[in-house]
């Protein structure tokens, strides 16, 4: 090992570290790596941004734009109405909605076929009486499952089909993740539908109330208040069973310790955790005046709705005193849900995130519309999006014209989706502002920083010593056992990091590995894309997994019950397919 391999290997697991802690955020952390690597001498100066020109970054860019054009029509909205069975049945109704949105995943982005799906499958779960918890886990497992079929599936295909092209001379066709992808996601879909569910914690699953049961929420004591200059005990007594004081904020004194004994004072702020219900009630018993303290609705005619936060919402770029909602858009938030997470502060000072859920109040008849705008679905029954015949014509033409294009070889893929995106705008199905707002810029970024990176461990010699290690320890094996080792390997770390880096970083290790066996680097390489996208054991492996999160009321250790049995099965399965249609 020379110094050259000693510090990229160094570098590398730095970054690792911070991937996996979430300390920083992961386009950060990419950035700051490419950084370090340019500094060390590792990655050229002439070299260091030409991941921003890679038809990868390119490609992804595109199918976001793309993703949100289908979302525009309509259609996915009127697809996933008819999704409900007539008659309670677990399995069956699983299987309906795992197997829709693993078909949409495999043309469009995971987490916009989520989203889609969350509504309905919530209303399925009140109508039907079926533990939320029962269809929320298998909804985001089987969009995983579903991108693995195509090329644009998801973007670990694209990386490692670009990889590929780079190296070989040519990439991976669009159908040719199909074999075995179609064969890990029919696995995948009937172990989670007949017995990956039954894996699941249901026990917070008590009445499938409309949506979460618990939220943060932030109360000011008047000076008309009943409660004011007597014991918290008053309080806490009464709702013991319903509500939790967490904190309460005087002046600039945050007290939390021997609440119960706490006289109140006129403008305490207390912050508790009950539900939307006992919320109302304690304000018009006690006179207190309820959600962040900054800005009031003047109406006195409005509704509540929950609604979940979406990757790259408006909502999560600033503190919530600071957005301006009531005057933008006519909402204000009164309550936050983040699970695992204990807020000690005034509501106004939190900043939300991805698959939070907020308790909102609204008096526009636009609700819907204007939730869109900011990147947020609703947990209601109605349609975020009308549908609309014309639109879904001209978009899905212009879909299929540039999938044709790609199957046939006539233009690379970069070019025949960009070419779309831009048909797209120009035909009216997608306006450029919210093309714009479409693009994830943070997975971009990660990409296309960590591509030189990855041209650095092999020019560096990294690569093929990690390899070497592995055909070292795995050369008394199986070619196969290799092949399930280095899948396995993949999704553990896919778990932690994003899949994209995941692909990025094993890409190149797969090559040698092949390399070293003297044997095709396909089987290889196709192990990476497949492993890099099965994030089943956490929350936090893809944005999928987060967004159900807060509105199935979930633990991490829910993730791992299922995730656990499905990454097994699904690494055999794997193994099993590549080894019969990618010859050695």
């Amino acid at each position: 090992m020379n110094y050259e391999q000693l510090l990229f290997i160094a570098l590398l697991l730095t970054a690792l570290v911070f991937f996996v802690s979430g300390y920083i955020r992961y386009d950060l952390v990419a950035a700051l790596t490419l950084l370090l690597a340019i500094i060390f001498g590792l990655v050229p100066i002439k070299e260091s941004f030409i991941g921003f020109s890679h038809s990868a970054v390119i490609t992804v860019g595109t199918l976001f734009i793309i993703s949100r054009a289908v979302e525009n029509t309509g259609i996915l909205d009127e697809i996933a109405y008819y999704l409900r069975l007539r008659r309670k049945n677990i399995p069956k109704q699983i299987l309906v909605l795992s197997s829709a949105v693993a078909s949409l995943s495999a043309f469009i982005n995971n987490v916009a076929a989520v989203a889609l799906m969350i509504p309905v499958t919530l209303k399925i779960a009140r109508i039907k009486n079926i533990p939320r918890r029962a269809l929320l886990m298998p909804l985001s497992f089987s969009s995983l499952l579903g991108g693995l079929i195509t090329l644009i599936g998801t973007s670990p295909n694209i990386i490692v089909s670009d990889f590929r092209k780079n190296r070989l001379g040519s990439s991976f066709h669009f159908l040719d993740f199909a074999p075995v992808g179609i064969g890990v996601a029919i696995v995948g879909v009937a172990f989670i539908a007949w017995a990956g569910w039954r894996l699941i914690s249901l026990k917070t699953d008590k009445d499938n109330k409309p949506f979460l049961e618990t939220f943060t929420f932030e109360f000011r004591i008047k000076s008309n208040s009943s409660l004011v200059n007597k014991k918290m005990a008053h309080l806490l007594n009464e709702y013991q069973d319903r509500a939790e004081l967490l904190v309460v904020l005087r002046g600039g004194e945050v007290l939390r310790k021997n609440l119960k004994y706490l006289t109140v004072k006129t403008d305490d702020l207390l912050i508790l955790e009950t539900d939307k219900w006992t919320s109302g009630e304690l304000t018009s018993q006690y006179g207190l005046v309820r959600g962040p303290q900054h800005q009031k609705m003047e109406s006195m005619d409005y509704f509540l709705t929950e609604i979940i936060l979406l990757p790259q919402s408006f909502l999560e770029t600033k503190p919530i005193k600071d957005l301006n909602l009531i005057e933008t858009y006519g909402i204000e938030i009164i309550a936050i849900s983040r699970r695992n997470a204990t807020f000690t502060k005034s509501l106004g000072d939190i900043t939300p995130q991805t698959g939070d859920v907020l308790l909102v109040k609204s008096n526009s008849k636009l609700i819907q519309e204007r939730l869109y705008a900011l990147n947020c679905i609703a947990a209601g029954e109605n349609r975020i999006r009308p549908f609309s015949k014309q639109a879904t014509i001209k978009v899905f033409a212009i879909f299929f014209l540039a999938v044709a294009a790609v199957i046939s070889g006539f233009v690379r893929t970069d070019i025949a989706f960009f070419t779309a995106s831009i048909a797209m705008i120009l035909t009216g199905c997608l306006s450029l502002d919210g093309a714009y707002r479409s693009i994830n810029l943070p997975i971009l970024v990660l990409i296309a920083t960590l591509i030189p990176v990855g041209q650095a461990m092999e020019t560096t010699g990294t690569a093929k010593l990690i390899a070497q290690g592995f055909y070292y320890y795995g050369h008394a094996l199986p070619i196969s056992m290799n092949l399930f080792i280095l899948i396995v390997i993949c999704m553990l770390f896919a778990n932690f990091i994003n899949t994209a880096a995941v692909a990025l970083i094993f890409s190149p290790i797969a090559l040698m590995i092949a390399s070293d066996w003297s044997a095709s680097p396909d089987p290889f390489l196709m192990a990476v894309a497949v492993g890099s996208s099965c994030t089943f054991i956490t929350p936090v492996g893809h944005q999928a997994n987060t967004l159900v999160l807060g509105p199935g009321n979930y633990q991490f250790s829910d993730y791992w019950r299922i995730g656990l049995p499905l990454t097994l099965i699904l690494s055999v399965t794997a193994t099993l397919l590549i080894r019969l249609f990618w010859s050695f």
